[in-house]
Protein backbone atom coordinates (compact mmCIF):
# COMPACT_ATOMS: atom_id res chain seq x y z
CA UNK A 1 0.00 0.00 0.00
CA UNK A 2 2.81 2.16 0.89
CA UNK A 3 4.47 1.55 -2.45
CA UNK A 4 1.43 2.46 -4.10
CA UNK A 5 0.75 5.65 -2.48
CA UNK A 6 3.93 6.48 -3.51
CA UNK A 7 3.70 5.51 -7.07
CA UNK A 8 0.49 7.88 -6.53
CA UNK A 9 2.47 11.03 -5.70
CA UNK A 10 5.20 10.42 -7.93
CA UNK A 11 3.85 9.90 -11.03
CA UNK A 12 0.65 11.49 -10.22
CA UNK A 13 -0.36 12.79 -14.02
CA UNK A 14 -0.28 9.17 -15.30
CA UNK A 15 -3.48 8.73 -13.10
CA UNK A 16 -5.17 11.83 -14.36
CA UNK A 17 -4.23 12.65 -17.53
CA UNK A 18 -4.11 11.64 -20.99
CA UNK A 19 -0.73 11.54 -22.84
CA UNK A 20 -0.68 12.30 -26.55
CA UNK A 21 2.00 10.32 -27.65
CA UNK A 22 2.36 8.07 -30.77
CA UNK A 23 0.37 5.53 -29.81
CA UNK A 24 -2.22 6.74 -27.92
CA UNK A 25 -4.44 6.29 -31.33
CA UNK A 26 -5.01 3.77 -32.18
CA UNK A 27 -3.90 2.39 -28.44
CA UNK A 28 -7.62 4.14 -26.94
CA UNK A 29 -9.65 2.20 -29.47
CA UNK A 30 -11.95 -0.47 -28.93
CA UNK A 31 -9.18 -3.42 -30.76
CA UNK A 32 -10.52 -6.10 -32.50
CA UNK A 33 -9.78 -9.71 -31.25
CA UNK A 34 -7.55 -11.37 -32.43
CA UNK A 35 -6.16 -8.06 -33.01
CA UNK A 36 -2.70 -7.43 -34.36
CA UNK A 37 -0.59 -8.15 -31.24
CA UNK A 38 -1.80 -11.88 -31.98
CA UNK A 39 -2.26 -12.35 -35.61
CA UNK A 40 1.17 -10.20 -36.58
CA UNK A 41 3.48 -9.73 -33.46
CA UNK A 42 2.81 -13.68 -31.25
CA UNK A 43 1.55 -11.34 -28.34
CA UNK A 44 -0.86 -13.79 -28.03
CA UNK A 45 -1.50 -13.67 -24.43
CA UNK A 46 -1.04 -9.52 -24.52
CA UNK A 47 -4.15 -9.71 -26.41
CA UNK A 48 -6.50 -12.09 -24.11
CA UNK A 49 -5.58 -9.51 -20.94
CA UNK A 50 -5.93 -6.19 -23.39
CA UNK A 51 -9.71 -8.16 -24.24
CA UNK A 52 -10.72 -8.61 -20.45
CA UNK A 53 -9.65 -5.35 -19.13
CA UNK A 54 -12.50 -4.09 -21.78
CA UNK A 55 -10.45 -4.00 -25.07
CA UNK A 56 -9.47 -0.43 -25.19
CA UNK A 57 -6.60 1.32 -23.94
CA UNK A 58 -7.66 3.15 -20.52
CA UNK A 59 -5.15 5.28 -18.80
CA UNK A 60 -5.97 5.62 -15.39
CA UNK A 61 -7.12 2.14 -15.36
CA UNK A 62 -4.07 0.98 -16.96
CA UNK A 63 -2.01 3.32 -14.26
CA UNK A 64 -3.92 2.05 -11.17
CA UNK A 65 -3.72 -1.83 -11.83
CA UNK A 66 -0.58 -1.74 -13.38
CA UNK A 67 1.17 0.21 -10.14
CA UNK A 68 -0.49 -2.21 -7.99
CA UNK A 69 0.73 -5.00 -9.74
CA UNK A 70 3.91 -3.59 -10.13
CA UNK A 71 4.26 -3.00 -6.02
CA UNK A 72 3.43 -6.85 -5.68
CA UNK A 73 5.76 -7.49 -7.63
CA UNK A 74 8.22 -5.99 -5.45
CA UNK A 75 6.87 -8.11 -2.67
CA UNK A 76 7.72 -11.05 -5.13
CA UNK A 77 11.04 -9.72 -5.50
CA UNK A 78 11.54 -9.14 -1.56
CA UNK A 79 10.89 -12.71 -0.76
CA UNK A 80 12.34 -14.49 -3.14
CA UNK A 81 15.49 -12.27 -2.81
CA UNK A 82 15.51 -12.47 1.24
CA UNK A 83 14.85 -8.79 2.15
CA UNK A 84 12.07 -9.75 5.25
CA UNK A 85 11.27 -6.49 7.24
CA UNK A 86 8.06 -4.39 6.43
CA UNK A 87 10.51 -1.30 5.66
CA UNK A 88 13.32 -3.54 3.67
CA UNK A 89 10.18 -4.45 0.97
CA UNK A 90 9.37 -0.99 0.96
CA UNK A 91 12.70 -0.01 -0.41
CA UNK A 92 13.03 -2.88 -2.39
CA UNK A 93 9.21 -2.46 -4.28
CA UNK A 94 10.28 1.33 -4.17
CA UNK A 95 13.03 0.65 -5.91
CA UNK A 96 11.47 -1.30 -8.45
CA UNK A 97 8.74 1.37 -9.04
CA UNK A 98 10.86 4.53 -9.50
CA UNK A 99 13.79 2.70 -11.82
CA UNK A 100 13.33 4.94 -14.54
CA UNK A 101 13.29 1.89 -17.22
CA UNK A 102 9.90 1.34 -15.84
CA UNK A 103 8.44 4.38 -16.67
CA UNK A 104 7.77 3.33 -20.59
CA UNK A 105 5.62 0.56 -19.13
CA UNK A 106 3.11 3.00 -18.42
CA UNK A 107 3.21 5.32 -21.81
CA UNK A 108 1.43 2.38 -23.47
CA UNK A 109 -2.18 3.27 -23.26
CA UNK A 110 -3.43 0.05 -23.57
CA UNK A 111 -0.09 -2.44 -22.83
CA UNK A 112 0.58 -1.14 -18.88
CA UNK A 113 -1.49 -3.72 -16.95
CA UNK A 114 0.12 -6.52 -19.29
CA UNK A 115 3.78 -5.46 -19.30
CA UNK A 116 3.96 -6.18 -15.13
CA UNK A 117 1.59 -8.83 -15.47
CA UNK A 118 4.43 -10.45 -17.62
CA UNK A 119 6.55 -9.76 -14.90
CA UNK A 120 4.80 -11.24 -12.29
CA UNK A 121 4.59 -15.00 -14.70
CA UNK A 122 8.10 -14.93 -14.44
CA UNK A 123 8.51 -13.95 -10.58
CA UNK A 124 5.90 -16.72 -9.57
CA UNK A 125 7.99 -18.93 -11.94
CA UNK A 126 11.09 -18.18 -9.14
CA UNK A 127 8.94 -18.89 -6.71
CA UNK A 128 7.71 -22.85 -8.38
CA UNK A 129 10.96 -23.59 -8.63
CA UNK A 130 12.44 -22.91 -5.28
CA UNK A 131 9.27 -24.24 -3.30
CA UNK A 132 8.27 -27.20 -4.90
CA UNK A 133 10.47 -29.97 -3.77
CA UNK A 134 9.65 -32.35 -6.37
CA UNK A 135 11.98 -31.30 -9.84
CA UNK A 136 9.39 -32.22 -12.39
CA UNK A 137 6.83 -30.05 -11.04
CA UNK A 138 8.76 -27.27 -10.49
CA UNK A 139 9.94 -27.23 -13.94
CA UNK A 140 6.05 -28.15 -15.30
CA UNK A 141 4.95 -24.79 -13.62
CA UNK A 142 7.47 -22.48 -14.18
CA UNK A 143 7.89 -23.68 -18.14
CA UNK A 144 4.06 -22.56 -18.40
CA UNK A 145 4.71 -19.06 -16.31
CA UNK A 146 7.55 -18.57 -18.55
CA UNK A 147 5.72 -18.90 -21.72
CA UNK A 148 2.88 -16.82 -20.41
CA UNK A 149 5.41 -13.74 -19.64
CA UNK A 150 6.88 -13.76 -23.01
CA UNK A 151 3.41 -14.15 -24.82
CA UNK A 152 2.82 -11.35 -23.43
CA UNK A 153 5.73 -9.62 -24.64
CA UNK A 154 8.85 -11.67 -25.82
CA UNK A 155 11.59 -8.73 -24.85
CA UNK A 156 10.47 -10.59 -21.20
CA UNK A 157 12.87 -13.18 -21.94
CA UNK A 158 15.53 -10.60 -20.57
CA UNK A 159 13.51 -10.59 -17.26
CA UNK A 160 13.90 -14.24 -17.31
CA UNK A 161 17.47 -14.85 -17.65
CA UNK A 162 18.31 -12.18 -15.48
CA UNK A 163 16.21 -13.44 -12.66
CA UNK A 164 16.76 -17.16 -13.37
CA UNK A 165 20.57 -16.36 -13.44
CA UNK A 166 20.60 -13.99 -10.17
CA UNK A 167 18.60 -16.94 -8.58
CA UNK A 168 20.97 -19.48 -9.21
CA UNK A 169 24.43 -17.27 -8.57
CA UNK A 170 23.01 -15.78 -4.97
CA UNK A 171 23.88 -17.53 -2.22
CA UNK A 172 20.43 -18.89 -0.61
CA UNK A 173 20.74 -18.03 3.64
CA UNK A 174 18.98 -18.54 6.44
CA UNK A 175 16.76 -15.22 7.33
CA UNK A 176 14.10 -15.30 10.59
CA UNK A 177 15.06 -18.94 11.22
CA UNK A 178 14.03 -19.81 7.54
CA UNK A 179 15.41 -20.66 4.51
CA UNK A 180 14.72 -17.92 1.11
CA UNK A 181 13.17 -18.98 -1.65
CA UNK A 182 15.66 -22.20 -2.78
CA UNK A 183 15.02 -24.38 0.38
CA UNK A 184 13.71 -27.68 -0.01
CA UNK A 185 10.20 -27.85 0.84
CA UNK A 186 9.70 -29.78 3.56
CA UNK A 187 13.41 -29.82 4.60
CA UNK A 188 14.49 -26.77 5.62
CA UNK A 189 17.59 -27.12 3.36
CA UNK A 190 18.54 -25.26 0.76
CA UNK A 191 18.81 -26.51 -2.95
CA UNK A 192 22.54 -26.84 -4.08
CA UNK A 193 23.56 -23.98 -6.60
CA UNK A 194 24.10 -26.81 -9.15
CA UNK A 195 20.31 -28.04 -8.61
CA UNK A 196 19.38 -24.41 -9.05
CA UNK A 197 21.36 -24.32 -12.43
CA UNK A 198 19.03 -27.39 -13.75
CA UNK A 199 16.04 -26.10 -12.63
CA UNK A 200 16.69 -22.66 -14.10
CA UNK A 201 17.71 -23.69 -17.16
CA UNK A 202 15.25 -26.53 -17.90
CA UNK A 203 12.23 -24.29 -16.92
CA UNK A 204 13.96 -21.60 -19.55
CA UNK A 205 14.02 -23.59 -22.18
CA UNK A 206 10.89 -25.26 -22.13
CA UNK A 207 8.78 -22.43 -21.59
CA UNK A 208 10.76 -20.93 -24.64
CA UNK A 209 9.79 -23.99 -26.71
CA UNK A 210 6.04 -24.09 -25.70
CA UNK A 211 5.98 -20.46 -26.61
CA UNK A 212 7.63 -21.30 -29.97
CA UNK A 213 5.16 -24.25 -30.12
CA UNK A 214 2.09 -21.84 -29.57
CA UNK A 215 3.29 -19.14 -32.81
CA UNK A 216 2.94 -22.47 -34.81
CA UNK A 217 -0.57 -23.47 -33.61
CA UNK A 218 -1.54 -19.77 -34.28
CA UNK A 219 -0.19 -19.02 -37.61
CA UNK A 220 2.13 -15.58 -36.69
CA UNK A 221 2.27 -13.99 -40.04
CA UNK A 222 4.90 -11.61 -38.53
CA UNK A 223 5.31 -7.70 -38.22
CA UNK A 224 8.86 -6.77 -39.97
CA UNK A 225 11.41 -5.62 -37.61
CA UNK A 226 9.71 -6.10 -34.29
CA UNK A 227 9.58 -9.84 -35.07
CA UNK A 228 13.27 -10.44 -36.05
CA UNK A 229 15.46 -13.47 -34.76
CA UNK A 230 19.31 -12.77 -35.71
CA UNK A 231 21.68 -14.93 -37.21
CA UNK A 232 24.47 -16.38 -35.17
CA UNK A 233 26.73 -13.47 -36.55
CA UNK A 234 24.32 -11.07 -34.82
CA UNK A 235 23.69 -13.22 -31.66
CA UNK A 236 27.70 -12.92 -31.41
CA UNK A 237 28.15 -9.33 -31.96
CA UNK A 238 25.02 -8.28 -29.63
CA UNK A 239 26.53 -10.90 -26.76
CA UNK A 240 30.06 -9.08 -27.42
CA UNK A 241 28.34 -5.96 -27.13
CA UNK A 242 26.28 -6.74 -23.69
CA UNK A 243 29.63 -6.44 -21.70
CA UNK A 244 30.01 -3.24 -22.33
CA UNK A 245 26.21 -2.04 -22.34
CA UNK A 246 26.88 -3.73 -18.91
CA UNK A 247 29.38 -0.77 -17.63
CA UNK A 248 27.71 1.84 -19.44
CA UNK A 249 24.44 1.88 -17.09
CA UNK A 250 26.03 0.92 -14.24
CA UNK A 251 29.23 1.99 -14.11
CA UNK A 252 30.74 4.36 -17.11
CA UNK A 253 27.65 6.22 -17.82
CA UNK A 254 25.43 6.27 -15.22
CA UNK A 255 23.72 9.48 -16.68
CA UNK A 256 19.74 8.91 -14.48
CA UNK A 257 21.76 9.93 -11.11
CA UNK A 258 23.31 13.65 -10.16
CA UNK A 259 27.16 13.40 -11.10
CA UNK A 260 28.41 13.21 -7.79
CA UNK A 261 26.37 9.83 -6.91
CA UNK A 262 26.73 7.86 -10.15
CA UNK A 263 28.96 5.01 -8.66
CA UNK A 264 25.97 4.03 -6.15
CA UNK A 265 24.82 0.87 -9.01
CA UNK A 266 28.74 0.06 -9.26
CA UNK A 267 28.86 0.15 -4.97
CA UNK A 268 25.51 -1.80 -5.05
CA UNK A 269 26.40 -4.42 -7.24
CA UNK A 270 30.45 -4.82 -5.56
CA UNK A 271 28.62 -5.29 -2.40
CA UNK A 272 26.08 -7.81 -3.26
CA UNK A 273 29.42 -9.70 -5.44
CA UNK A 274 31.67 -9.26 -1.60
CA UNK A 275 28.90 -10.84 -0.14
CA UNK A 276 28.45 -13.52 -2.37
CA UNK A 277 32.39 -14.77 -2.69
CA UNK A 278 32.47 -14.42 1.15
CA UNK A 279 29.90 -17.25 1.84
CA UNK A 280 32.10 -19.04 -0.54
CA UNK A 281 35.55 -18.50 1.12
CA UNK A 282 33.71 -19.65 4.27
CA UNK A 283 32.69 -22.96 3.15
CA UNK A 284 35.99 -23.51 0.86
CA UNK A 285 33.85 -24.78 -2.12
CA UNK A 286 35.60 -24.29 -5.08
CA UNK A 287 33.67 -26.11 -7.74
CA UNK A 288 30.89 -23.80 -6.28
CA UNK A 289 32.80 -20.86 -6.53
CA UNK A 290 33.64 -21.53 -9.92
CA UNK A 291 29.50 -21.73 -10.69
CA UNK A 292 29.19 -18.56 -9.54
CA UNK A 293 32.01 -16.90 -11.63
CA UNK A 294 29.97 -18.53 -14.93
CA UNK A 295 27.00 -17.60 -13.80
CA UNK A 296 27.71 -13.84 -13.49
CA UNK A 297 29.69 -13.95 -16.80
CA UNK A 298 26.10 -14.52 -18.03
CA UNK A 299 24.63 -11.63 -16.40
CA UNK A 300 25.15 -9.35 -19.07
CA UNK A 301 24.06 -10.76 -22.22
CA UNK A 302 20.74 -11.86 -19.61
CA UNK A 303 20.04 -8.34 -19.56
CA UNK A 304 20.59 -7.23 -22.80
CA UNK A 305 18.78 -11.06 -23.99
CA UNK A 306 16.30 -8.68 -25.70
CA UNK A 307 18.55 -7.41 -28.45
CA UNK A 308 21.19 -10.26 -28.66
CA UNK A 309 17.63 -11.79 -30.03
CA UNK A 310 16.72 -8.97 -32.20
CA UNK A 311 19.27 -6.61 -32.90
CA UNK A 312 16.76 -4.47 -34.82
CA UNK A 313 14.60 -3.52 -31.48
CA UNK A 314 14.91 -0.53 -29.94
CA UNK A 315 18.06 0.41 -28.17
CA UNK A 316 17.11 3.08 -25.62
CA UNK A 317 13.63 1.95 -24.93
CA UNK A 318 12.81 1.33 -21.55
CA UNK A 319 10.02 -1.46 -21.49
CA UNK A 320 13.02 -3.30 -23.25
CA UNK A 321 15.66 -2.46 -20.59
CA UNK A 322 13.12 -3.28 -17.52
CA UNK A 323 15.62 -6.33 -16.74
CA UNK A 324 17.75 -3.26 -15.20
CA UNK A 325 15.03 -2.11 -13.03
CA UNK A 326 14.78 -5.77 -11.63
CA UNK A 327 18.30 -6.63 -11.69
CA UNK A 328 19.07 -3.55 -9.05
CA UNK A 329 16.26 -4.28 -6.72
CA UNK A 330 17.12 -7.87 -6.69
CA UNK A 331 20.83 -6.90 -5.52
CA UNK A 332 19.16 -4.63 -3.08
CA UNK A 333 17.17 -7.36 -1.95
CA UNK A 334 19.87 -9.58 -1.30
CA UNK A 335 22.03 -6.84 0.53
CA UNK A 336 19.75 -5.69 3.17
CA UNK A 337 18.91 -9.28 3.80
CA UNK A 338 22.08 -9.39 5.99
CA UNK A 339 22.78 -8.05 9.32
CA UNK A 340 25.52 -6.85 9.87
CA UNK A 341 25.67 -4.52 6.84
CA UNK A 342 21.84 -3.12 7.46
CA UNK A 343 22.68 -0.14 8.49
CA UNK A 344 24.75 0.49 5.08
CA UNK A 345 22.88 -1.22 2.25
CA UNK A 346 20.02 0.25 3.86
CA UNK A 347 21.64 3.54 3.49
CA UNK A 348 22.56 2.76 -0.04
CA UNK A 349 19.42 1.95 -1.22
CA UNK A 350 17.63 4.14 0.60
CA UNK A 351 19.68 6.97 -1.84
CA UNK A 352 19.41 5.10 -4.98
CA UNK A 353 15.55 5.24 -3.71
CA UNK A 354 15.47 8.98 -3.39
CA UNK A 355 17.56 10.24 -6.61
CA UNK A 356 15.16 7.40 -8.46
CA UNK A 357 12.18 9.57 -7.29
CA UNK A 358 13.75 12.73 -8.02
CA UNK A 359 14.64 11.93 -11.55
CA UNK A 360 10.83 10.06 -11.71
CA UNK A 361 8.96 13.27 -11.08
CA UNK A 362 11.31 15.62 -13.08
CA UNK A 363 10.88 12.83 -15.88
CA UNK A 364 6.53 13.28 -15.22
CA UNK A 365 6.80 16.57 -15.16
CA UNK A 366 8.34 17.22 -18.18
CA UNK A 367 5.90 14.68 -19.59
CA UNK A 368 2.71 16.74 -18.92
CA UNK A 369 4.74 19.56 -20.20
CA UNK A 370 5.45 17.98 -23.75
CA UNK A 371 1.59 16.72 -23.55
CA UNK A 372 0.66 20.50 -23.31
CA UNK A 373 2.55 22.07 -25.51
CA UNK A 374 1.97 19.69 -28.25
CA UNK A 375 -1.43 19.91 -28.25
CA UNK A 376 -1.22 23.98 -28.29
CA UNK A 377 0.95 23.30 -31.22
CA UNK A 378 -1.31 21.13 -33.13
CA UNK A 379 -4.09 23.41 -32.50
CA UNK A 380 -2.10 26.13 -34.32
CA UNK A 381 -1.84 23.86 -36.84
CA UNK A 382 -5.27 22.68 -37.42
CA UNK A 383 -6.23 26.81 -37.46
CA UNK A 384 -3.43 26.76 -40.36
CA UNK A 385 -4.97 24.45 -42.63
CA UNK A 386 -8.59 25.57 -41.77
CA UNK A 387 -7.52 29.12 -43.20
CA UNK A 388 -5.53 27.82 -46.08
CA UNK A 389 -8.16 25.66 -47.36
CA UNK A 390 -11.13 27.07 -47.85
CA UNK A 391 -13.64 24.13 -48.87
CA UNK A 392 -12.19 21.71 -46.20
CA UNK A 393 -14.90 19.98 -45.10
CA UNK A 394 -16.54 19.50 -48.69
CA UNK A 395 -14.58 16.68 -50.48
CA UNK A 396 -11.29 14.85 -49.61
CA UNK A 397 -7.63 15.73 -50.44
CA UNK A 398 -4.40 14.12 -50.08
CA UNK A 399 -1.95 15.20 -47.35
CA UNK A 400 2.32 15.93 -47.45
CA UNK A 401 4.06 16.74 -44.22
CA UNK A 402 7.28 17.23 -44.31
CA UNK A 403 9.38 16.76 -41.36
CA UNK A 404 8.32 16.53 -37.48
CA UNK A 405 7.05 19.35 -35.26
CA UNK A 406 9.31 21.40 -33.33
CA UNK A 407 10.32 18.84 -30.06
CA UNK A 408 9.63 19.74 -26.79
CA UNK A 409 12.88 20.59 -24.72
CA UNK A 410 13.08 18.69 -21.32
CA UNK A 411 16.41 19.83 -20.71
CA UNK A 412 15.67 22.56 -18.22
CA UNK A 413 13.09 20.47 -16.38
CA UNK A 414 15.03 16.96 -16.00
CA UNK A 415 18.14 17.76 -14.75
CA UNK A 416 19.39 14.53 -15.94
CA UNK A 417 17.72 14.10 -19.16
CA UNK A 418 19.36 12.06 -21.20
CA UNK A 419 19.58 8.68 -18.67
CA UNK A 420 19.28 6.07 -21.30
CA UNK A 421 15.93 4.39 -20.91
CA UNK A 422 13.63 6.92 -23.29
CA UNK A 423 10.02 6.56 -22.82
CA UNK A 424 7.38 6.75 -25.41
CA UNK A 425 6.14 9.66 -23.50
CA UNK A 426 8.63 11.55 -24.77
CA UNK A 427 6.94 11.05 -28.32
CA UNK A 428 4.91 13.64 -30.11
CA UNK A 429 1.11 12.27 -31.70
CA UNK A 430 1.99 14.24 -34.90
CA UNK A 431 4.60 11.33 -35.66
CA UNK A 432 5.16 10.75 -39.30
CA UNK A 433 3.17 7.11 -39.93
CA UNK A 434 0.16 8.81 -37.89
CA UNK A 435 0.07 12.37 -39.42
CA UNK A 436 -3.66 11.57 -41.57
CA UNK A 437 -5.77 10.05 -38.85
CA UNK A 438 -4.19 12.51 -36.04
CA UNK A 439 -5.20 15.35 -38.54
CA UNK A 440 -8.61 14.05 -39.53
CA UNK A 441 -9.04 12.76 -35.35
CA UNK A 442 -8.87 16.67 -34.93
CA UNK A 443 -10.81 17.94 -37.49
CA UNK A 444 -13.23 15.84 -36.43
CA UNK A 445 -14.27 14.42 -40.29
CA UNK A 446 -11.82 12.12 -42.62
CA UNK A 447 -10.78 15.01 -44.93
CA UNK A 448 -7.14 13.79 -46.17
CA UNK A 449 -6.12 10.77 -47.64
CA UNK A 450 -2.41 9.45 -47.38
CA UNK A 451 -0.06 10.88 -50.49
CA UNK A 452 1.23 8.38 -53.12
CA UNK A 453 4.77 8.99 -54.10
CA UNK A 454 4.44 11.59 -57.02
CA UNK A 455 2.29 13.70 -54.65
CA UNK A 456 5.51 13.35 -52.51
CA UNK A 457 7.50 14.76 -54.91
CA UNK A 458 5.30 17.55 -56.08
CA UNK A 459 5.28 18.35 -52.40
CA UNK A 460 8.83 18.55 -52.01
CA UNK A 461 9.33 20.74 -54.81
CA UNK A 462 6.45 23.34 -54.44
CA UNK A 463 8.99 23.44 -51.02
CA UNK A 464 11.87 25.20 -52.44
CA UNK A 465 12.45 28.63 -51.21
CA UNK A 466 9.49 28.41 -48.33
CA UNK A 467 10.28 28.90 -44.60
CA UNK A 468 9.00 26.08 -42.38
CA UNK A 469 6.99 26.16 -39.72
CA UNK A 470 5.82 28.79 -37.95
CA UNK A 471 5.68 31.07 -41.05
CA UNK A 472 2.62 31.39 -42.68
CA UNK A 473 3.89 30.22 -45.61
CA UNK A 474 4.82 26.69 -44.71
CA UNK A 475 1.21 25.30 -44.65
CA UNK A 476 -0.12 25.93 -48.54
CA UNK A 477 -1.90 24.42 -50.95
CA UNK A 478 -0.51 22.93 -54.76
CA UNK A 479 -2.31 20.94 -57.36
CA UNK A 480 -5.03 20.24 -55.06
CA UNK A 481 -2.45 18.95 -52.03
CA UNK A 482 -2.13 20.38 -48.52
CA UNK A 483 1.65 20.56 -47.77
CA UNK A 484 2.67 21.27 -44.19
CA UNK A 485 6.61 22.27 -43.92
CA UNK A 486 7.31 21.38 -40.18
CA UNK A 487 11.57 21.30 -40.84
CA UNK A 488 13.27 22.45 -43.85
CA UNK A 489 13.92 20.28 -46.65
CA UNK A 490 16.87 17.82 -46.87
CA UNK A 491 17.84 14.79 -47.95
CA UNK A 492 17.48 13.16 -43.75
CA UNK A 493 13.73 14.71 -43.67
CA UNK A 494 11.15 12.55 -42.68
CA UNK A 495 7.75 12.79 -44.90
CA UNK A 496 4.30 11.44 -43.83
CA UNK A 497 3.65 7.69 -44.77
Amino acid sequence: MACLLLALVIYAPLFTTVFYTNHLIPNVWVSPYPSYRTVSEGRWLADIILLLAGGSGVQVIQSIVGFAILALNGVLLSVIFWATSGFQIFLVSATLLLHPAILDYFSFTSDAIGFVLADAFLLAGIVALGSIQRFSLAVALCSLLFMASIAVYQPKLAVMATLAVLWCALPQRASGGRWGMGAQAGTGMPLSRLSRVFRAAAACLIGILLYLLSLKVIGVEGAGARTQINGVVEMSREFLRSFVTFGHYFILHVNYLPQNVRLLPAALCLLALALTFAGEWRSREVKSAVLIVLLLALLPPSLSLAFIVNDQAPQFAGRLLSAHAYFVAALAAFVLGFARLRPFSTILVAALVYFFAIHAAQEITAASLRNDYQMLQLNRIVQAVERTVPDLYERRRALVVIGDPVPFDASRIVRESDDGYHSQLDTTMFIHYRQVLILNSLLGHDVFVSSDEREKEIAKAACAGRRPWPAAESVFLTDDLLVILLEPLSPDVRVTW
